[in-house]
């Protein structure tokens, strides 16, 4: 499988989600390179994927994984944040970005999906943005403790390239 382009196509469907995911090149996509064209399942969210009673809880775009797991996977979230509204700016959607990938990594960990051992890289991608920026939510601190405590790379970028199925790189 070639590289994959993930883009939130919401605003353009006049707010029905659409998350989309294409081999062919995307405008304004996250992009997940996959040089040794490892064969990856992209699992889309919508309101239905993670609820309590009829309430749709809080989550992050997709998730995605190689198809052949193991213990050790990868285990890649992705949240997409677009800044649509001049009045938001990149640094006030992080936190939310922050919480709704970890608010999914907690679903995908409780049902015993994922564990410490597989190392989950959270991404929140700003598509119609170059990164890197200065923020003060993901310092130094909070991203070698979840690193240390949860095995949880947090980063925030537009693209990562696949090196193996135990590993990614930015």
């Amino acid at each position: 499988q070639t590289s994959v382009y993930i883009a939130d196509r919401t605003i353009e469907n006049k707010g029905i989600q659409e998350i989309k995911t294409s081999s062919d090149k995307i405008p304004e996509a996250f992009l997940l390179g996959n040089p040794p064209s490892l064969d990856i399942l992209v699992n889309v969210h919508n309101k239905n994927s993670f609820t309590e009673g009829e309430d749709s809880l809080s989550q992050c775009e997709c998730a995605a994984y190689p198809n052949a797991a193991t213990e050790t996977s990868w285990f890649l979230l992705l949240e997409l944040k677009y800044c649509h509204d001049e009045n938001k700016t990149r640094s006030s959607n992080l936190p939310k970005a922050k919480k709704q990938l970890l608010a999914t990594h907690g679903y995908y960990k409780a049902k015993g999906i994922i564990s410490k051992q597989n190392t989950s890289y959270l991404i929140a991608g700003f598509p119609k943005i170059t990164v890197p920026f200065r923020n003060q939510i993901l310092t130094p601190k909070v991203v070698s403790e979840l690193k240390r405590d949860e095995n949880i790379v947090i980063r925030i970028a537009n693209s990562c390239q696949i090196v193996d199925k135990n590993k990614i790189e930015f």
